[in-house]
């Protein structure tokens, strides 16, 4: 076959493939020009609407091997739903930003039994059986973290500590006493002095001669005056940061050893009074949020 041969073979080919996709041919610039219309009919960008469930997105489709094309400047300037996690310290700040957000599908979550204590909502959680689920991606959380007064209180509690030691914690933490007056206790621990005096209580014969039992009486006065010393304080301050303050009963312990004082507190239903305050935080979300706290 010469190539006059092969050129009309290869038109033929190239007219009928023409001629397949509906276009008549009837010469090679013909053919020429349909060619590169296709060419640039392949090449072209194309939008493609997809539905979602919260509205219309937009992607482009572009042919293999060619660069891909950034869209950012063409799409809308806010997502299409809200997503993320608000960390806050407050039950205020918290019911406020909570009431902002809220959907009829939200529900709040909290872990009250064990540190750290926190509520979670769910803005867009599930609703009811009947009603889609949601896309669960954005929360805000309230973490419930120790107020600086408990955890200064708390740190003491149980323990005996030297007259000194104590009378600089009280310095810092005397306005969390309401009964008896706070400033009247820091006196107490500063100026407290104690005498002890041996007085013979008893003989008693043994084989080996007699014993003599002896029994200390220990007086504490301040400046020579004899003082009672309370053996309960009453406080009152906030469990948790910008929470409301609370009261708190404590013991009040006075250790004499050898001439010296030691002074302890022991903070009286602690857990007790813990778990009450997150109940009451729990119910607080609720009211003021009008959303239910699931625990």
């Amino acid at each position: 076959m010469d190539s006059r041969t092969e050129k009309t073979n290869g038109a033929s080919a190239s007219a009928a493939a023409a001629g397949a996709a509906g276009r008549p041919i009837s010469g090679a610039r013909e053919l020429a020009e349909w060619a590169a219309e296709q060419a640039l009919r392949a090449a072209e960008l194309r939008e493609v609407k997809v539905g979602t469930c919260t509205g219309m997105a937009q992607v482009a489709v572009l042919p293999a091997g060619l660069q891909v094309v950034n869209l950012k400047p063409y799409v809308p300037e806010v997502p299409d739903r809200k997503s993320g996690d608000t960390l806050l310290l407050t039950v205020e700040s918290f019911c406020r930003l909570v009431n902002e957000q809220k959907e009829p599908e939200s529900r709040c979550f909290g872990n009250l039994t064990m540190e750290p204590y926190s509520v979670v909502c769910r803005v867009d959680w599930h609703g009811v059986t009947s009603e889609p689920a949601g896309w669960d991606e954005y929360t805000i959380t309230l973490q419930l973290r120790a107020s600086k007064e408990f955890k200064a209180w708390a740190a003491i509690n149980g323990k005996m500590m030297r007259q000194g030691e104590f009378a600089e914690f009280l310095k810092d933490n005397r306005l969390d006493i309401t009964e008896p007056n706070g400033a009247e206790v820091l006196a107490l621990v500063q100026n407290l002095e104690t005498t002890s005096e041996r007085r013979c209580a008893g003989k008693l014969p043994t084989n080996n001669g007699t014993s003599i039992r002896f029994e200390e009486d220990t007086r504490t006065s301040v400046n020579g005056s004899t003082v009672t010393i309370p053996d309960r304080l009453e406080l009152r301050f906030p469990l948790f940061d910008g929470g409301t303050p609370i009261p708190m009963d404590a013991d009040f312990k006075l250790r004499v050893h050898e001439g010296n004082l030691t002074f302890g507190v022991r903070l009286i239903g602690i857990d007790r009074t813990v778990r009450a305050a997150l109940l009451a935080v729990a119910n607080q979300i609720q009211d003021a949020t009008e959303i239910p706290v699931y625990v």
